[in-house]
């Protein structure tokens, strides 16, 4: 997978600033040879994943996350890989499950 220089990203940046982030992931895929129709035609799971393998071809496969709480304002911080994002929780057996509100979200280990 192509790594940019600091310039093309800053390039590829200002050329989307004025996008949504779908079209600034599109625009990602774009620069990596992706023919733009095919981009979009890609469900939003497997166009995520390609974004997660970019990134990490291009800064490596750790990521550190820190998200403060809308109420409480603390501070969760983790590490996790791309690889940890584009898990199929579906295919992993003792996936916990939880429906809210007709929306089921499956949460899995990072074993």
């Amino acid at each position: 997978m192509h790594r940019f220089t600091a310039l093309e990203l800053i390039e590829i940046s200002e050329s989307g600033a004025s996008l949504e982030p779908a079209g600034r992931g599109l625009l990602l895929l774009a620069a990596t040879g992706w023919p733009r129709d095919a981009a979009e035609a890609l469900p939003v799971g497997a166009r995520d994943r390609a974004l997660f393998a970019l990134r990490a071809a291009q800064f490596g496969p750790r990521m550190e996350v820190a998200q403060a709480g809308t109420h409480c304002a603390e501070t969760m911080e983790c590490a996790l890989t791309a690889a940890d994002l584009w898990r199929d929780a579906a295919a992993v057996a003792g996936a916990l499950v939880a429906t809210v509100g007709g929306v089921a979200v499956r949460a899995i280990s990072a074993d």
